[in-house]
């Protein structure tokens, strides 16, 4: 008997919550550049030093959105995998893709799911 019990209908609820709160993050994360580059713009040169720090913050957290970001994607990617290969009655094959989602997510690197970040 499977030690297996997944409900793909929960899954794919679960799946769509997770996609539209990634795009709500992504589209967050684009309003913060907007409204850096309005900043800097309507400052011009009276607020350089803090335009300046707020640009390093901004860079730096970018990256941290990145990696964010292509761990919800991996993560997102390999239940999703995992879940079709326990419903085609695989289960060492989502044993695997679940494995390979965790090193994605760990690495940010989506290429071992056959995706580009």
């Amino acid at each position: 008997m499977s030690s297996w019990s997944i409900d793909p209908a929960g899954v794919l609820r679960i799946l769509t919550r997770v996609e539209t709160e990634q795009e709500s993050l992504l589209r967050a994360a684009a309003g913060v550049g907007d409204a850096f580059e309005t900043f800097a713009g309507a400052t011009g040169t009276l607020l350089v030093g803090a335009a300046g720090d707020l640009s390093t913050a901004l860079i730096e957290n970018s990256a941290l959105m990145v990696q964010a970001n292509s761990r919800i994607t991996a993560c997102a990617a390999g239940a999703s995998s995992a879940t079709a290969a326990y419903v085609a009655g695989d289960e060492e094959m989502a044993a695997t893709t679940i494995s390979t989602a965790l090193g994605c997510a760990a690495t940010g690197d989506l290429g071992p799911l056959g995706l580009q970040p």
